[in-house]
């Protein structure tokens, strides 16, 4: 995932689609999903607002 936007679009494809097999009567106990995203963007945002310093 690389924004917000993204994300909340698959999420809501994936309930669609969850819905749909429920209304068929076809099991979706059994389906799981993983949302991913990468760290390091998060990463290079927060090193940028650290002081030059931190150890971290």
């Amino acid at each position: 995932m690389f924004s917000l936007k993204g994300y909340e679009d698959v999420a809501h494809a994936y309930i669609a689609g969850l819905e749909k097999r429920a209304e068929c009567n076809e099991d979706i106990s059994r389906i799981t999903s993983v949302a991913s995203f990468f760290v390091s963007r998060i990463d290079a945002m927060v090193e940028k607002q650290l002081p030059e310093t931190s150890s971290l």
